[in-house]
């Protein structure tokens, strides 16, 4: 059996078996496939696997250097999961995460050190949290509205002034 027929009976099989990703596909794991299928019978090029994809998907267009990227991960794993980060985990699960956000929306005149010592999670956890839900701080600010006679009342306003001025009453 010849490479490339190898490489293109893996590929299939993995999409078959569904251990493309080792979980269910996303819209952007499914996005390589395209591609694996393309570069697993070596009878295309990147460059032209690269084009090929990117007139099928105009809104999602990649380079040379990704195609060679991918193609790289799946010869050499088996798969094209994202390696594991190095570092020290986030502490705040799912539920964690939810928890907190329902206890800001239900009181959302809460503050960060409040939530802190409710939830027993860092305020420096909190903080992130909030900033990748996009939350903002916000003061709403009451206005006065403005009328017709709105003019005509600073101006009697200030004539009263200038007249305590002058008398020099009330100063």
């Amino acid at each position: 059996m010849s490479q490339s027929k190898k490489i293109q009976e893996e590929i299939q099989y993995c999409l078959l078996q569904n251990n493309f990703l080792g979980k269910p596909h996303s819209a952007r794991d499914c996005s390589f496939i395209p591609i694996l299928l393309g570069c697993g019978d070596k009878t295309r090029t990147q460059k032209q696997v690269c084009e090929i994809f990117n007139t099928k998907y105009p809104d999602h267009r990649i380079s040379q250097s990704t195609v060679s990227r991918i193609e790289n991960k799946f010869r050499e794993f088996g798969n094209v999961t994202d390696i594991p980060k190095s570092g020290r985990k986030r502490i705040l699960d799912d539920e964690q995460k939810l928890a907190i956000l329902l206890d800001i929306q239900d009181n959302p005149h809460k503050s960060t050190r409040q939530v802190t010592a409710d939830n027993d999670v860092s305020k420096t956890s909190i903080l992130r949290l909030l900033k990748n839900e996009k939350y903002r701080q916000y003061k709403i600010n009451l206005v006065q509205e403005l009328n017709d006679d709105v003019p005509d009342r600073r101006l009697e306003f200030c004539e009263i002034m200038a007249n305590r001025c002058q008398d020099n009453l009330y100063l």
